[in-house]
């Protein structure tokens, strides 16, 4: 039996976490920091996750302005947002240039 989960932009396999990818919605939940990849949001705080939705680029420019450069050494994205915020839209830490 495969393992379940899906493999990130750099082609490395995450394992499915809490809900994790509805392909019909472009829609992932996000429960944890992953290594070196994707932990701008600190998701490892008690009680803490990411909803991910996936949106065109003109819902991007409505929401966020033009689009970000690709990350930097760091991993993340320059946007200007606090990542770890609660309860607010924010682009996504690092993928928010592929919007």
């Amino acid at each position: 039996m495969a393992e379940e989960g899906h493999r990130d932009q750099r082609g490395e396999f995450l394992p499915a976490t809490f809900g994790d990818y509805l392909p019909a919605t472009n829609t992932t939940i996000v429960t944890k920091d992953y290594g070196d990849f994707d932990r701008a949001s600190h998701l490892d705080r008690p009680g803490v996750f990411r909803l991910n939705i996936g949106v065109g680029k003109d819902t991007y420019r409505s929401l966020f302005g033009p689009q970000p450069p690709p990350p930097g050494e760091a991993g993340v994205v320059d946007t200007g947002h606090d990542f770890t915020i609660l309860d607010q839209l924010l682009p996504h830490p690092v993928y928010a240039p592929q919007s």
